[in-house]
């Protein structure tokens, strides 16, 4: 899924492309992606079930576009006809792709400090408040984390 942001030219398939490859990523650790209908918005993209446990994690998922020397995105999903932020809603994680260097972020809503999340997927060395979320596939409950059933 190298160079996502640059070869989907529009946001609405950028984001489609984005939860389908969040729903694959999903499943092959294990978990079982239930979608919303694609490219509506009820104000959450997934609700991911743990297999062992069947607890569901409800997800909003976005792709991060490169901007610079950082992946920037807006944390809002729309109700309603109203943007409204996601510490109003149902969601409890924001994931997040940043394309590149193929890296997921999964940020519980609780820790957004604002209407904007920067995180820095290229850049190993980061000190950015959002990188200890980075690729922690545990928080669905998943002890494959980084391994994949299709690996």
């Amino acid at each position: 899924m190298d160079n996502l942001s640059k070869g989907v030219k529009t946001n609405i398939f950028r984001g489609t492309s984005g939860e389908l490859l969040f729903a694959y990523e999903a499943q092959r650790r294990g978990l079982y992606p239930c979608s919303s209908v694609m490219g509506e918005t009820p104000c959450f993209d997934m609700v991911v079930i743990n297999a062992n446990s069947g607890r569901p994690v409800v997800v909003q998922i976005r792709t991060a576009k490169f901007s610079k020397s950082n992946y920037k995105f807006s944390v809002r999903a729309t109700c309603k006809n109203n943007a409204v932020h996601l510490r109003d809603t149902n969601v409890q994680y924001l994931c997040v792709f940043a394309p590149g260097p193929d890296v997921w972020y999964f940020i519980p809503i609780g820790k957004i400090a604002s209407n904007t999340v920067t995180v820095y997927g290229h850049n190993p060395k980061s000190k950015g408040m959002y990188e200890k979320f980075k690729e922690n596939w545990r928080v669905f409950g998943s002890s494959l984390d980084g391994r994949g059933l299709l690996n």
